[in-house]
């Protein structure tokens, strides 16, 4: 069950996600703001429900927290999803294309998870196509001849 805190104008809604090997609990927080214009039984009812939501992408694994860099991700991606359903011989393919993808996107270094186009399908594209070798602004760009 989703914990709800209200905190000034917004609520922190937490959920707890299980306990890490040192028996730490682990939580996963998000801050919900109303709108001004609902009622206090409306915000309540709101918060109700955004805190459902939140426990089901946390629970589901949907959720990604936005302070995870993208290296991170891609690991985890590869241990919660990859290893458990896809065969070893695909695995390994996309384990040789990760150093490629994670050098080209060092740019990015956490994911934003509302505000970015990043997405999961991107990542498993880059991954099944692998990447070019990218050219910097400094480098000539050759017509192959």
């Amino acid at each position: 069950m989703a914990t709800i805190t209200k905190r000034g104008k917004s609520y922190l809604i937490s959920t707890s996600c299980g306990y890490d090997s040192a028996g730490k609990q682990i939580r996963k927080t998000m801050t919900w703001k109303p709108e001004s214009s609902m009622t206090v039984r409306q915000e309540k009812k709101a918060v109700k429900a955004a805190a459902v939501r939140f426990e089901d992408r946390v629970q589901s694994g949907q959720y990604i927290d936005s302070t995870i860099t993208l290296s991170q991700f891609i690991d985890q991606w590869l241990s919660d999803y990859a290893e458990v359903s896809l065969r070893a011989d695909t695995i390994a393919g996309y384990k040789a294309n990760i150093p490629t993808i994670k050098a080209a996107l060092r740019g990015i270094t956490k994911l934003q998870a509302r505000k970015s186009s990043f997405s999961l399908l991107t990542l498993i594209l880059l991954i099944k196509i692998g990447i070019p070798k990218i050219k910097h602004k400094s480098e000539p760009v050759s017509n192959g001849e």
